[in-house]
């Protein structure tokens, strides 16, 4: 007979033992100031940390066609782009959406187009392959909606063929199903400057001889519309098909004097929405459609508007001389605040020099402005809250706001009257910001009409910024870590919320970040902040799903992959951002004297550099799942450093 596997509860004990050994806690310990020193190192002068955010070559595709479009080529960069496309690309003659990860449609698509236009030939090798498995997958008629507007605001597709986006779309009353503040703030600036475009389309740079309508499988699909309209009679779909459809039949009857109006709208949004930003939005889509809709607006060259709209799109490039690539934002208070938190929980005193400043700078970039978030929170709350980057004023996050809240609870400021009233507002708005289930979203509070999922130019699946688990358990950590607890009604939803959304295997979905295991670790820290016992049957199923999918080498990974298809739930190459978050779950479900805790800490100490940092080549980030995933260079950092501390005060405890 096979022998009886050992319950969780038993190794628990049986390796308490074992945790504690010297040798252990020596290596633990060393393994922590030699990141600790690594961190500090990367602190910015003024007191905060950012390091790269990457994501896949669509963007740098977009720059070169951008650019090519409006003529505005720097031929320098255009061939360091160039050069990045090339490197990028598979031997197969694809593009991927992250490390190691399958064919991209979208992504060759746009990558074969950007080359053809900077004047690489048709025959060249490079695009050869690449049309080959573009054809092989339908061609440009399968393509994504937003793929199919690049290639139509370049020329080489009609208006007709793509969804309607009228500038009329900006007098719909907040009343209306569908209006914009029922979309996710990133679509919301993605796609009022794009309806300008639409209105005012004016031909480009890119000369008809780079065009690439060797990509499309019929030439009917270039200025027919080649939308799905589902199968059922009776759908959503098919609904915003037929609307869709009528919109294009109306679109050329709209009075002049609506259309004047609704364009003066848009408009206004924009500009208004540019000051006390590093750019609409401060995303690269958002921003590069601004420099469109400037551009067939006809502002001039030398108009500060736009100067200052392009000196924010060329902020976020990267380009070392040999190559260049562009970033999808900067990330500087979310890097800030867990490097706080890591060195908090590592070892940091709160009055240490390297605190104090990283809080000062925190409270700097405090937004007090009333943004888009206010419209749907009813009745009025105290503005103060933080954004993902330097300068996004009008659209602050909960999950920045929860992560700084929680550096500022033990650091101490210059001011601290400064800090404490910062605490109060920030807390409140968190309250003020939980939708009407128990959980949060990022930027909206309420933005979870699903109907709308199912508008044309929402075939991304990311319309709607709805409330998810990762987001409801950093709340949660955060309203625990400031005194509130089982009881606060507030609470009570929330762990409501986590309860129903807890998968069957006992993991939780992860939104921003790769995946099961983001939104497992997530989830049990928040449950452990407001109280939840280790024994509670929710933290138990999590713990034991958790030590179930380690991997033989004692890490944990995850592909991106997991979010199309779900057998791939917490597989992967170990990672030091994924095994550390494991690492943190198990310890506040109560088993941090696991074998399986012992394991992932070892794994962290094992492959550290000397230099303290480690390796990290997958992507564990996320921006819209199955579209869009992210590396941020620093995770593979900060999170090792925040598990192992919170290990050791646990080991200790």
């Amino acid at each position: 007979m096979p022998p009886t596997p050992t319950p969780p509860h038993a190794r628990v004990l049986r390796s308490r033992r074992s945790c504690a050994e010297p040798d252990f806690r020596r290596r633990l310990d060393e393994t922590i100031a030699r990141a600790r020193a690594h961190l500090l190192g990367l602190q910015h002068e003024d007191g905060h940390w950012r390091a790269l955010l990457e994501t896949d070559a669509s963007i740098t595709a977009e720059t070169v066609l951008l650019c090519r479009h409006v003529g505005r080529v720097d031929p320098g960069r255009e061939r360091r782009m160039l050069r990045y496309l090339s490197r990028t690309q598979r031997p197969d003659g694809g593009w991927t959406i992250h490390e190691s990860g399958p064919y991209s449609h979208e992504t060759t698509i746009k990558c074969y187009a950007a080359l053809k236009a900077a004047g690489v030939s048709a025959d060249d090798e490079r695009l050869v392959k690449a049309r080959e498995l573009v054809l092989d997958n339908g061609g440009v008629e399968t393509a994504a909606v937003f793929t199919k507007i690049w290639l139509a605001l370049c020329g080489q597709m009609s208006w007709s063929a793509v969804p309607s986006l009228p500038p009329e779309l900006m007098l719909l009353p907040s009343s209306a199903p569908f209006n914009m503040h029922e979309i996710s703030y990133w679509c919301r600036a993605i796609i009022i400057p794009l309806t300008l475009v639409q209105a005012k389309a004016k031909p480009g740079g890119i000369p008809e001889e780079r065009h690439c309508p060797e990509l499309f499988r019929s030439l009917r699909a270039r200025v027919k519309e080649t939308l799905e309209r589902g199968d059922d009679f009776i759908s959503w779909k098919r609904f915003f098909w037929m609307a869709d459809r009528a919109l294009k039949g109306l679109e050329p009857r709209s009075p002049a004097v609506m259309r004047r109006h609704a364009m003066r709208a848009a408009e206004d949004w924009i500009l208004e929405h540019l000051v006390a930003s590093d750019g609409l939005g401060a995303i690269i889509p958002s921003m590069q459609n601004v420099l469109l809709a400037f551009w067939s607006l006809d502002y001039a060259e030398d108009d500060p508007r736009l100067t200052k709209a392009w000196e924010d799109y060329w902020g976020l490039a990267v380009d070392d001389g040999q190559e260049c690539w562009m970033q999808p934002c900067l990330s500087p208070v979310w890097d800030t605040g867990l490097a706080s938190l890591a060195l908090q929980a590592s070892g940091s005193e709160p009055d240490e020099s390297a605190l104090v400043k990283a809080t000062d700078w925190l409270l700097g970039r405090r937004t007090t402005l009333r943004g888009d978030w206010a419209v749907k929170v009813k009745p009025k709350v105290e503005a103060g809250a933080w954004a993902f980057q330097y300068r996004n004023d009008f659209f602050p996050d909960c999950d920045d706001t929860a992560v700084v809240l929680m550096a500022l609870r033990e650091a101490r400021a210059s001011d601290e009257a400064e800090r404490r009233e910062a605490s109060r507002v920030g807390l409140g708005w968190l309250r003020a910001m939980q939708s009407r289930g128990g959980g949060w979203g990022a930027y909206d509070r309420n933005n979870d009409r699903e109907f709308l999922n199912h508008v044309p130019f929402a075939d991304h699946g990311a319309l709607l910024d709805a409330a998810t688990s990762d987001l409801t358990g950093r709340l949660l950590q955060c309203l625990g870590e400031h005194g509130c607890d089982r009881g606060d009604p507030a609470v009570e939803r929330a762990v409501a919320f986590l309860r129903r959304e807890q998968e069957p295997e006992g993991c939780w979905f992860g939104r921003w970040g790769v995946n099961y295991l983001y939104g497992t670790w997530s989830a049990l820290e928040g449950l452990e902040a407001v109280g939840v016992p280790a024994d509670d049957p929710m933290m138990v199923n999590a713990a034991d799903w958790l030590e179930s999918v380690q991997n033989p080498d004692g890490g944990w990974g995850e592909t991106p992959d997991s979010y199309a298809d779900r057998r791939l739930m917490a597989r992967g190459t170990s990672t030091p951002s994924q095994t550390a978050w494991a690492l943190i779950g198990l310890v506040c479900a109560g088993r941090a004297h696991s074998v399986s805790a012992r394991r992932g800490a070892e794994w962290l100490t094992a492959h550290q550099r000397e230099d303290g940092n480690w390796d990290e080549a997958e992507w564990t980030g996320t921006g819209f799942p199955r579209v869009l995933y992210l590396r941020y260079w620093l995770y593979r950092l900060s999170f090792p450093l925040l598990a192992l501390g919170k290990l050791r005060t646990a080991l200790e405890g």
